[in-house]
């Protein structure tokens, strides 16, 4: 039953990656981890993995309207995908287990959960461009 809730929290994580174009993966750990039982390690390589291969079918359908900016796209795609290739090969291995009492997974799992917070607040509050041209209207 709970692998139910879990493939509607699939489809609720694409719906909202559809919708505003990025956050899934770090929408979709906290789905992998509880509802079907993968480790934070496991659930963080798989989100990459799923995220990345949304985002390629999104970057092969959008190329027919003429909406990708290449160069954009070699900027971001070549460098994020060396780095996180990287640091799934040597940093996670790397660290620690446990992490100041916790262990690796749960450590990954709460700084996940701080960076949602994080960027949840940015996102909210308004930011100093916002601000200034608002200003510059009035």
């Amino acid at each position: 039953m709970i692998e139910v809730f879990g493939w509607a929290g699939v489809f609720a994580v694409g719906f909202v990656l559809g919708l505003l174009g990025g956050g899934g993966s770090i929408l979709i750990v906290p789905v992998l981890v509880y509802l079907f039982g993968q480790t934070a390690q496991q659930s963080t390589g798989l989100s990459l993995f799923v995220v990345g291969l949304s985002s390629a079918i999104g970057l092969i359908l959008s190329k027919e309207y003429k909406q990708v900016h290449w160069s954009s796209v070699i900027a971001f795609a070549i460098p994020s995908s060396i780095g996180a290739f990287l640091a799934r090969q040597f940093l996670v291995p790397l660290t620690p287990d446990p992490i100041l009492g916790i262990s690796k997974d749960m450590f990954l799992l709460i700084a996940f959960a701080l960076l949602m917070l994080i960027v949840g607040v940015k996102m909210i509050l308004p930011s100093a461009n916002a601000t200034e041209s608002e200003e510059k209207k009035n």
